[in-house]
């Protein structure tokens, strides 16, 4: 899921950049972790396939993300550095609104540390959207239509990558649960012998395993939990590593419309950046006040454009 691959890439990326993760896209996505013992329905026989039920979930996933387009919320990251005795060093928060702008779609920065920004943070954001908006009232029709191209690559890429699952993991059902009161199956993944990636980003599937919450009805990933089997190291140039035992997870959260939405994202580790430098970290995002974009209002572009 693009959400997955959103976590991987901002936690590699230097310096970090909070990343929101609104297509279920924007996603991944991310699985496995929490050992616990889930019951077996009754009836075995009912048991769907469960390779087929990742696939059912994947094109769930991919109808939900076009209503994820008519939403605006409000998200919050929270990321915090240790030293190595496990004492905090460092916690940065960012809050971030989506708002509207002469029509266009913008996330914007309203607060720092739980606090709204003061004066000359406040003036820096104004003259970072500013710029934006006027740089799209600028674009030519030929900028405007390669720039959709770019956008449109790239949200394929992301459909790529969340595919690969089916040749990553191999998945059986292990349970069932309910969750928020809707009953979900309960599926354990893991990696399947001789994977060999296609897409990049794809590599961190080498070193996963865990667990994925289906729902039962929508057939939507309401959450998914995952640990590191083994360290690996994070992009291209392999400037950061993730050790043993690293833990990511995703939740979803059904709205009364039907669409699902991702309330909570998290990466826990330890990990070594350019090789020498020891970071313990956790980041915690979440997004809350999901509201409807107003009918009047006429979108300029696709909300994860900017």
């Amino acid at each position: 899921m693009t959400w997955l691959s959103s976590c991987v890439t901002a936690f590699a990326a230097k310096p970090y950049r909070a990343r929101t993760t609104n297509n279920t896209k924007n996603v991944l996505g991310c699985f496995v972790g929490i050992l616990a013992f889930f019951a077996l329905p009754s009836d075995a026989k009912e048991l769907p396939d469960a390779h087929d039920l990742i696939v059912k979930s994947l094109a769930s996933g991919e109808k939900n993300e076009q209503q994820l387009r008519t939403y605006l919320s409000r998200t919050r990251s929270d990321l915090k550095r240790f030293e190595q005795n496990g004492s905090l060093k460092t916690e940065e928060i960012k809050t971030f609104d989506d708002v509207f702008i002469d029509g266009f779609h913008v996330r914007a920065l309203v607060a720092k540390n739980d606090k709204p920004l003061d004066g000359a943070d406040r003036a820096k954001e104004d003259s970072r959207i500013a710029k934006l908006i006027a740089s799209r009232k600028r674009e030519t029709p030929a900028q405007r239509e390669r720039r959709l191209a770019e956008a449109k690559e790239k949200q394929e890429k992301g459909r790529r990558f969340s595919h690969e699952l089916l040749e990553a993991f191999d998945f059986r059902i292990v349970g069932e649960e309910t969750l928020n009161g809707r009953k979900a199956w309960v599926l354990e993944a893991v990696p399947h012998p001789g994977y060999k990636p296609k897409e990049l980003k794809a590599e961190l599937f080498l070193h996963l395993s865990g667990r994925i919450w289906i729902d039962r009805e929508d057939l939507l990933w309401v959450k998914a939990d995952a640990t590191a089997t083994e360290a690996f190291a994070l992009g291209f140039a392999a400037l950061a590593k993730l050790d043993k035992g690293a833990h990511l997870f995703f939740e979803q959260m059904r709205l009364p419309d039907g669409t699902w939405v991702a309330v909570r994202t998290g990466l826990k580790a330890n990990a070594r950046v350019a090789m020498l430098t020891h970071v313990a970290i956790e980041n915690l995002t979440t997004s809350e006040n999901f509201r409807k974009v107003p009918p009047e209002t006429r979108l300029q572009d696709a909300k994860d454009d900017f």
